[in-house]
């Protein structure tokens, strides 16, 4: 996968985190956005690096939705 396809993953992840207030279905896209990120990060060699700059990136977005558990929580239909 090139850099750039996987720069537009992380924005679309980005884009779902923002907008955790959405649907359910919303949700089920972050969810499936970011294991898609996940196993093409799983998959990645050492020659194959990407910039720090999207591992940063990536790493602010998950910990924004660690913040963001109870939204998450209540959009999917769980108590917080």
């Amino acid at each position: 996968m090139s850099v750039a396809a996987f720069e537009r993953l992380v924005h679309t992840y980005y884009g779902d985190v923002a907008d955790l207030e959405g649907s359910g279905v919303a949700v089920l896209d972050l969810c499936f956005v970011r294991e898609t990120i996940q196993a093409i990060l799983n998959r990645l060699t050492p020659d194959e690096a990407l910039p720090t700059s999207l591992y940063a990136c990536l790493d602010d977005l998950d910990a924004l939705l660690r913040a963001e558990r109870n939204t998450f929580l209540m959009v999917v239909g769980q108590e917080a």
